[in-house]
C-alpha cells in the first residue's frame, strides 16, 4: 500500500492535515462573503460549518476516514487563534483609547452590557435551562464587536463623526465589560457555585486580578521590548512581544481565569510601545492564518442537524431580536446625555454587531460541557445574524439623514451611505 490508512497516522499529522484543509476554505469563503460585502468572518464560520465533522468533513472519506477530524491539536490551534485575536484587538486599541473614553462612553458600555445580558439570561431560565446555559447566553449577549463595527463605520464614512467617536470609545469600554463577563463566567462554572454572592464575589476579584495584570503588563512589557532594541532588533522585539502575549495568557489561566483576558491586558500593554506598529504588523499576519482556523474551528463545533428542528430556529430568531433589541435600548437612552436622538438611533444600531468574543464564548461553553449542540447552536446562530443584520440597518438609518446631526472629530464631513 502507498499510503499507510489515516487511523495509523499520528494524530499530529492528522490534525495538520485538517488545520491545512480549514486554513484554505476559511480563506476562500472569507473572500466570496467579503465580494459580496457581507463579513469575512461570516465566510470563515461557514467553511468550518460546511467542512465539520456532520457536514462534509464526515461524511468524504479518504482511506476509510473522515476528511477532517477534531482532535486535541486542532483545538491547541485555534485556542492560539484565539488568543491572537484578542492580543491583535488590545494591541490595536492601546490604552490611550481606554482613557479618551468619556463617561457618557462608560454609560452607554454600561447599559449596553447589563440589558442584554439580563435578556439572555432570563429567557433561557424560563425555558428551563440551567443557570450554567444561562450564565453563557448572557455573556454571549455582552460584547459588541470591535472589529465588525469599525469597518461599519468606515464603508459608511461615520467614523469621524462624532456618533463614530463615540460609539468606538463605548466599544472599547464594552468589550471590556465582555471580558469581564467572559472570565466571571467561565470562573464561575468551572468553581461550580453559580449563586449571586459567589458572582458577585468572583466580579468584584475578577477585576482586582485583571487590573493588577494589566498594570504589571504595562509597567513591564514595553520596557522589557524596548530594551531588547539593540540585542536582537526588529526581529528579537517582535519575538518577545508575541512570547509575553502567549505568557501573560498562560498565567491568567494558571490563576483559573481565561487565558484570553491575559493575552488582551498584554495587548493592551504592547499598545504602549513606540515599537506598536511594526508588533502589529507581524500579529495580524499570523491572526490572518490562525484566526481563521479559530473561526472554522468553532464551525466545525455547529451540529447541523439540529438546525433542521423547528424549535432551534424559532430560538435563534428570539435571541437574536432580544440581542439587538437589548443592545439597541441599552445602548440609545444613555448616550441622548450627548448625542441627538438621530445620532442616538445610529449609535444604537452600530452596536448591535456580536462577533468575536460571542463565539468564543459560546466556544468555551460547548468544549467544558456547560453547553449542548442546540444551545451552541442557538447562540452562534444569533451571534451570526446580529453580525449579518447591523450592517444592513445601518445603513438605512443613514440614509434617512443620521448623518446630519454630525460634529467633533469628521463635523464637516459629509456622511456616506453605500
Amino acid at each position: 500500500m502507498l499510503h499507510p490508512p489515516l487511523e495509523d497516522m499520528e494524530p499530529l499529522i492528522r490534525g495538520i492535515i485538517t488545520v491545512s484543509i480549514l486554513i484554505i476554505a476559511a480563506k476562500l469563503f472569507s473572500g466570496v462573503f467579503r465580494g459580496l460585502k457581507l463579513p469575512p468572518v461570516l465566510g470563515e464560520l461557514f467553511a468550518g460549518i460546511l467542512l465539520g465533522p456532520y457536514a462534509l468533513g464526515g461524511g468524504i472519506l479518504i482511506f476509510g476516514e473522515p476528511l477532517v477530524v477534531i482532535n486535541e491539536y486542532v483545538e491547541g490551534f485555534a485556542e492560539i487563534g484565539a488568543i491572537l485575536l484578542l492580543l491583535a484587538a488590545g494591541i490595536e486599541l492601546g490604552l490611550e483609547s481606554l482613557r479618551a473614553s468619556g463617561m457618557i462612553a462608560a454609560l452607554i458600555a454600561t447599559g449596553g452590557g447589563i440589558l442584554p445580558f439580563l435578556l439572555a439570561y432570563y429567557f433561557y431560565l424560563t425555558t428551563g435551562s440551567s443557570e450554567a446555559v444561562a450564565l453563557i447566553a448572557g455573556a454571549a449577549f455582552v460584547a459588541t464587536s470591535i472589529a465588525i463595527s469599525k469597518r461599519i463605520l468606515s464603508d459608511m464614512g461615520l467614523l469621524s463623526t462624532r456618533m463614530g467617536a463615540t460609539l468606538m470609545s463605548a466599544a472599547v469600554l464594552d468589550d471590556i465589560v465582555g471580558i469581564v463577563v467572559l472570565g466571571v463566567v467561565v470562573s464561575a462554572i468551572s468553581g461550580g457555585s453559580l449563586d449571586p454572592l459567589s458572582i458577585a464575589w468572583k466580579t468584584a476579584s475578577f477585576i482586582v486580578i485583571w487590573l493588577i495584570i494589566l498594570g504589571i503588563s504595562v509597567a513591564i512589557i514595553p520596557r522589557f521590548i524596548e530594551a531588547l532594541e539593540d540585542f536582537g532588533g526588529k526581529g528579537a522585539v517582535k519575538a518577545i512581544a508575541i512570547s509575553a502575549g502567549l505568557g501573560t495568557a498562560s498565567v491568567t489561566g494558571a490563576l483559573g481565569l481565561s487565558p484570553l483576558v491575559g493575552a488582551y491586558a498584554a495587548g493592551l500593554a504592547i499598545g504602549e510601545s513606540k515599537w506598536r506598529e511594526e508588533i502589529m504588523e507581524l500579529v495580524s499576519d499570523l491572526e490572518a492564518i490562525f484566526g481563521s482556523i479559530f473561526f472554522a474551528y468553532l464551525g466545525t463545533l455547529l451540529d447541523l442537524r439540529v438546525m433542521s428542528d423547528p424549535k432551534v430556529v424559532s430560538v435563534i430568531l428570539i435571541l437574536t431580536a432580544l440581542a439587538m433589541a437589548g443592545k439597541f435600548v441599552g445602548a440609545a437612552i444613555p448616550s441622548l446625555l450627548s448625542l441627538s436622538l438621530r445620532e442616538a438611533v445610529g449609535l444604537g444600531v452600530g452596536m448591535m454587531p456580536r462577533g468575536e468574543l460571542g463565539l468564543i464564548i459560546a466556544s468555551i461553553g460547548i468544549t467544558t460541557g456547560a453547553l449542548g449542540s442546540e444551545a451552541y447552536a442557538e447562540i452562534v446562530g444569533m451571534v451570526a445574524l446580529t453580525t449579518l443584520l447591523s450592517p444592513l440597518i445601518l445603513e438605512r438609518v443613514c440614509r434617512r439623514g443620521m448623518g446630519d446631526d454630525r460634529s467633533g472629530v469628521g463635523g464637516g464631513e459629509e456622511v456616506q451611505s453605500n
